[in-house]
């Protein structure tokens, strides 16, 4: 089963932006990409340049550190059949809070 999303920082220490564009094109991702990074946003323009012609579709292009709101329209792009809304994060993100603490105690 292959993921529908990955989100993925541009800069990494073991394998670069454009070297994972590569990967997931050799693993035949058929998904969204959203790619960020706190680094030179140059670098964010010229892997997203290299995912789209490898034939990827990139959501969004984000510079860290991301916004909620900014995530929230980068998988609108991804799923505009199913919208993601801001406050279905904010109650996930304190669902799961309130869940740790729960099981923490």
């Amino acid at each position: 089963m292959c993921p529908t999303v990955v989100i993925a920082e541009v800069v990494l220490p073991e394998l670069d932006g454009i070297e994972m564009i590569g990967k997931l094109c050799e693993l035949g991702f058929n998904g969204h990409l959203i790619l960020a990074t706190a680094l030179d946003t140059g670098y964010l323009k010229l892997a997203r340049k290299a995912a789209k012609a490898r034939g990827l579709r990139v959501a969004a292009c984000l510079a860290k550190p991301v916004r909620t709101a900014e995530m929230v329209m980068a998988f609108r792009h991804c799923d505009p059949a199913h919208p993601l809304r801001l406050s279905d994060v904010y109650s996930d993100r304190d669902s799961a809070i309130r869940s740790g603490i729960a099981s923490a105690s």
